[in-house]
């Protein structure tokens, strides 16, 4: 599915910041992306947000995290992309705490490099992990992590279960985990 829309020219230049300060800055973030929507026709992608549905309500119920909400996108990173490390938080919201990633690549070699690296908050390596196909992976969002350049094209499912919003979101990149 990623690559088909890929073959249509429908992922964008990923940025950084959020609403109106969002920015694109390559030296930072150099992957591309395509939002997916709570109503997108294509049945994988209903399968995978009622599975996400279901993580972020065994969460709330195992570790009392108040998951409300989710958004998630497909991310590409083609032959030299990367992205610096960061945290997965907006200085003026908080309310990502769970990062998680859904590896799309079937015959994924370690010397195609792309791994993502996991940071704890003293800055040490704690994680060194390949995009290998089918691979779930998920972690606060407060750790500091990066994406190593990649020598192949690297697909990914990305996002973020999220505490409800104070403010009204203008987009429609949301689901809510409760139903």
């Amino acid at each position: 599915m990623a690559y088909e829309l890929k073959q249509q020219n429908l992922f964008r230049n990923a940025k950084i910041g959020q609403n109106l300060q969002a920015q694109q800055n390559d030296k930072i973030r150099s992957d591309q992306i395509f939002w997916i929507d709570a109503d997108s026709p294509y049945p994988p992608i209903q399968a995978y947000l009622k599975k996400l549905i279901s993580l972020g309500n065994i969460l709330n119920q195992t570790m009392y995290l108040g998951l409300a909400e989710f958004e998630t996108h497909f991310a590409i990173y083609l032959p030299g992309t990367f992205y610096r490390k960061h945290i997965d938080q907006f200085e003026s919201t908080k309310t990502r705490k769970i990062s998680f990633v859904y590896y799309l690549n079937d015959t994924w070699q370690k010397e195609f490099g792309g791994e993502l690296l996991l940071y704890n908050i003293e800055d040490e390596l704690i994680q060194n992990i390949s995009p290998l196909g089918n691979r779930f992976v998920c972690f606060d969002s407060q750790l500091p992590h990066e994406v190593y350049p990649t020598q192949r094209t690297r697909f990914s499912m990305t996002g973020w279960m999220k505490t409800r919003s104070t403010s009204v979101l203008a987009d429609n990149k949301l689901t809510k985990i409760t139903q």
